[in-house]
């Protein structure tokens, strides 16, 4: 008998199957987690050049890459 996972991989074993998609849900879950770390120390960095050109009277803003909107595109 076979098996077909979530993602439309086949297995010869429901074992293998189900540790397969288990291993996708684990590994998904820790992007979503990186890219949550990510968006967060980014959004830490834009308060902190906002406080430092307040302080220091910079009128230019600087801009950093990857943006908020490429972040969230990610997610």
């Amino acid at each position: 008998m076979r098996y077909l996972s979530d993602d439309g991989k086949v297995f010869n074993t429901e074992q293998d199957c189900c540790e397969h998609e288990q291993k996708v849900k684990r590994v998904n879950r820790e992007q979503r987690e990186k890219l949550q770390k990510i968006k967060s120390t980014y959004e830490e960095l834009e308060k902190l050049v906002l406080e430092y050109g307040q302080l220091y009277g910079i009128q230019n803003e600087m801009y950093f890459i990857p943006s908020c909107s490429f972040i969230d595109a990610l997610c």
